[in-house]
């Protein structure tokens, strides 16, 4: 996660070492699920296996449980991010209206609620869509 793009959706500025924190072992934990997952495929794992009964599966055990370890460390790291999420938006300074070193002002979308699409006429559904459907075709 950035810090340039955070004020955009909470308003405030994030704490960045505990950004910082949070990428590094997000990276960490997403290297440590699919490096080995690519090591399996190598090795001749086989997908969707639900126990491993073959003979050459048996050494591969360990690194599934590797792989299920990091996948679970990985998960529990993004409750870093929303907790960095959730403080800032509660206690974090005020994010500038433009971020240190960007070219362009924050840009910000007001639409206005459009109440009436049809100019006054609403459509009006006469046919089933398979009745439209096999007009199209040529066929009734």
């Amino acid at each position: 996660m950035n810090t340039q793009y955070t004020p955009m959706n909470v308003s405030q500025k994030c704490h960045l070492p505990r950004v910082l924190v949070h990428l590094g072992r997000t990276f960490i934990g997403v290297y440590c699920v699919f490096m080995p997952m690519h090591y399996l495929g190598l090795a001749g794992n086989v997908r969707r296996y639900s126990a491993f009964t073959d003979e050459y599966l048996q050494p591969l055990i360990p690194l599934h449980r590797f792989i299920t370890i990091a996948a679970l460390f990985t998960g529990a790291v993004q409750l870093i991010f929303l907790f960095n999420l959730i403080r800032s938006r509660l206690r974090g300074p005020i994010a500038p209206a433009k971020p240190v070193g960007s070219h362009h002002a924050r840009v910000v979308y007001v639409f206005a609620a459009a109440h009436d699409n049809f100019g006054g006429h609403p459509p009006v559904v006469t046919t089933a869509p398979t009745n439209s459907a096999a007009r199209a075709r040529g066929t009734t």
